[in-house]
């Protein structure tokens, strides 16, 4: 899998590409999961499948209005991963809640990063046309752990769902 590194127009923000059409592709090498349901399978989803076409990861630093006192020490920026989910029927967006350290949980930034460019988000690509938001948690069940990365996938595909079908992720 090639993967790309670039600066955003943002100064506080680096994004990495991590999938994209040229390099997403079944192979022997890298099968489609099977799910809880079977191979597959998109959990029982009503919804008409999704293609993904690409997969970025933007890490942003975001200004606290004031420091963030825990046990743990202080902080007055907080950097976090953002995913966006391009396919076939939009865009959409999900939030990686990692911290920066694994202090508070075992889950990181730089952790939840790994997981996603080696793991999860090639998981989601060998589903081909059986991608759905719904049908997300299965596909990466195998995966053990990483339930922050997990979500913030899992937020970024349904959310380009809803966004297509004109419905608010609130709703």
């Amino acid at each position: 899998a090639s993967r790309k590194t670039g600066q955003r127009s943002v100064p506080c923000s680096r994004r990495t590409s991590v999938w994209s059409p040229s390099s997403a592709s079944t192979t022997a090498d890298s099968p489609a999961p099977a799910t809880k349901s079977g191979a597959g399978d998109r959990g029982g989803c009503d919804d008409p499948p999704v293609r993904l076409h690409t997969v970025d990861l933007h890490r942003v630093r975001l200004p606290l209005v004031r420091p963030f006192r825990t046990s743990f020490g202080e902080q007055t920026v907080r950097e976090v991963l953002v995913i966006q989910a391009v396919t076939d029927v939009g865009e959409g967006w999900g939030e990686c809640a990692a911290d920066v350290d694994p202090h508070y949980s075992p889950e990181f930034n730089d952790g939840a990063r790994l997981a996603l460019i080696d793991h999860l988000v090639p998981m989601l690509f060998a589903a081909g046309d059986e991608l759905s938001g719904a049908a997300v948690a299965d596909l990466l069940e195998p995966v053990k752990g990483h339930r922050m990365a997990k979500e913030a996938l899992e937020v970024a595909v349904l959310d380009a769902e809803l966004r297509a079908a004109g419905v608010s992720l609130a709703e």
